[in-house]
């Protein structure tokens, strides 16, 4: 039987600091890397293309929702798995991922998401609006799987004609928008995100997390990506915000 193949898919825009890292984490396990640029400026681009298993493309941004379909047009494999591109997977789900997409009658996946605000050692939010937080970001490269064209900002997949889904529970994505943004970056984007969207206030709002009743828990899962190292967030913080 011949193994299914996988499609990781990650829309860019002005993160060449951090981008090495999410590529490193995926290469391992892609038969192919689908990256879709909103026409940056940093050196993103170029980093993408000159990559060996990336198939690289540019198109304006309008909204997330549609770039993301976009993106996943551009998908060959069997399954695509949805990465953005401020997200690494830990190494449990990582090596998951494999036996996943061989499930005989599972059309999707939904993966539980850190979001880490410190580390290494690696630390998250833990609090009613960021834990657990679900992302269906795993399934079959199907019509079914894209989003509908009201939702520009947070999107989600119809229900109807999803097919068989489940959660994993034992494997985590890791969030890093809270190591990469400082506090007047995270504000400025609920800012943006309430103009695109303001019916979505609460689920904006998970940016502003001092604002909810949290605390920082030890992430249970290891992360190990090459190249990682105490201190490195910070340059990529640089290299981003220098856009």
């Amino acid at each position: 039987m011949t193994r299914p193949s996988l499609s990781v898919c990650i829309i860019t825009y002005n993160q060449v600091g951090f981008l090495p890292f999410v590529l490193a984490n995926v290469e391992g396990l892609a038969d192919e890397i689908v990256v879709l640029d909103s026409f940056s400026t940093d050196g993103t681009a170029e980093l993408a293309a000159a990559h060996p298993k990336v198939r690289f493309s540019q198109r304006p941004f309008t909204d997330f929702g549609s770039q993301k379909n976009a993106l996943f047009e551009l998908a060959q494999g069997d399954w695509i798995l949805n990465v953005d591109q401020d997200e690494l997977l830990g190494d449990t789900l990582r090596a998951a991922v494999p036996r996943l997409v061989a499930a005989a009658r599972v059309t999707h996946y939904k993966l539980p998401r850190y979001w880490v605000l410190s580390g290494p050692p690696w630390r998250y939010v833990d609090s009613e609006a960021h834990t657990p937080d679900w992302c269906l970001r795993l399934f079959r490269n199907q019509p079914q799987f894209r989003y509908a064209s009201d939702q520009v900002v947070h999107h989600h997949f119809p229900r109807e004609g999803r097919g068989t889904g489940k959660k994993w529970p034992d494997g985590h994505i890791f969030h890093f928008d809270f190591v990469l943004k400082d506090r007047a970056q995270r504000v400025a984007k609920y800012e943006e995100y309430m103009r695109r969207d303001p019916r979505s206030a609460n689920t904006h709002r998970m940016e502003l997390y001092e604002e909810h009743d949290f605390r920082c828990r030890a992430c249970k899962e290891p992360l190990t990506v090459p190249g990682l190292a105490e201190g490195w967030w910070r340059t990529a913080r640089l290299a981003s915000s220098d856009a």
